[in-house]
This record gives C-alpha cells, structure tokens and sequence, in this order.
C-alpha cells in the first residue's frame, strides 16, 4: 500500500520505463533501467512528472548501491528486498530533511447506535 500519491506515481514511472525496455527489446538490468529513467526524466513536461521520474531514479539508485554493499560483503539478496530497503533509505532521508510522513488516518465506520 503506497503512503503518498507521490510514492504510487514514482512507481508508475519505473514500470513504465521497465515496459519500454521489455518493447525494445533491451535488457532489463539497472544500468538500462536508470537510463531509460533519466531519458524520461528530459522529457517530462509537468513539475508531478518530473518530481515522480526524480524519485524513481533515487529508489533504483538506492536498491543498486545497497544491493552492491551487500554482495561486497558477500551477501545475495533478493531485488524486492533490495527494492524495499532502498525505499526506506530514500523515505528516511527524505523525512530527515523535510520532516515525517504523516501516517495515514484508517478509516473507521460510524458507530451504530442500537
């Protein structure tokens, strides 16, 4: 579950720079991921655009930097693994400079009266 519509778009980018590669025929590895990336970075038209394609540029570079450290030091880890830490390195650095996330209000139905 995505705590922020700016987490959902950030996705949405890195799904749709993984389903251009998978068209073109291109492997899908991070070098190729972070290119495409960074291409659709240039040609972001709106501010939401480029914030989302900004972040999901940060998260692939997080999951790839973590996931190096960690086969330096002999350890093999799992790309969803890798994935969801670099989220966490990337919201905590993000909650160090601007603050924390509010977490978000569950929703509780109205009480019945009987």
């Amino acid at each position: 579950m995505y705590r922020t519509e700016d987490e959902k778009r950030a996705d949405t980018k890195l799904g749709e720079a993984v389903l251009f590669l998978l068209r073109e025929g291109a492997p899908v590895n991070e070098a190729t991921l972070l290119l495409r990336l960074q291409q659709i970075l240039m040609t972001e038209k709106d501010a939401a655009g480029r914030k989302a394609t900004f972040s999901a540029i940060r998260e692939a570079e997080a999951a790839l930097s973590l996931r190096k450290q960690e086969n330096a030091a002999g350890r093999v880890t799992d790309r969803a693994d890798a994935f969801r830490a670099a989220r966490q390195s990337v919201q905590s650095a993000h909650s160090a400079h601007h603050g924390p996330c509010p977490s978000p209000t569950p929703y509780l139905p109205a009480r019945r009266r009987p």
